[in-house]
C-alpha cells in the first residue's frame, strides 16, 4: 500500500492516509515557526541498516517528517549519521548511568 506519495524535485508531499499519519498538524507546524534559535535534528542508524525492509521505512519515514519542519522553519536542520563510522559522535549522546 502506498501511503506517502513525494515528488523532491518539486518539494511537494502528499499524504493519502486516512488520519494524515505522516503530516505535521497546524498546532506543530505554529510551534516550529515561532524557534528563534537554530535546532540541529540527527538522524543516527548504523551502516546497512536500509537493506532491511522494516529500517528503510523507518529512516524514510523520519526524513520525509524533518523534511516538513525543515520546510516550515529555517532554524531546523537534520542529518543523518552513521553510527558505526562516527562512535565519537554517538558517544556524546549515550549516558554512563
Amino acid at each position: 500500500m502506498v501511503a506517502v506519495v513525494a515528488c523532491e524535485l518539486l518539494n511537494f508531499y502528499v499524504d493519502i492516509t486516512a488520519n494524515k499519519l505522516f503530516t505535521i498538524s497546524d498546532a506543530t507546524k505554529g510551534v516550529v515557526e515561532s524557534l528563534k534559535d537554530d535546532v540541529g535534528i540527527y538522524g543516527m542508524f548504523q551502516t546497512g541498516t536500509e537493506q532491511y525492509e522494516y529500517y528503510a521505512d523507518y529512516i524514510s519515514m523520519v526524513q520525509k517528517l524533518v523534511e516538513q519542519y525543515a520546510n516550515v522553519c529555517s532554524h531546523i536542520e537534520y542529518k543523518t549519521i552513521d553510527t558505526l563510522k562516527n562512535p565519537d559522535f554517538v558517544k556524546q549522546y549515550i549516558s554512563e548511568d
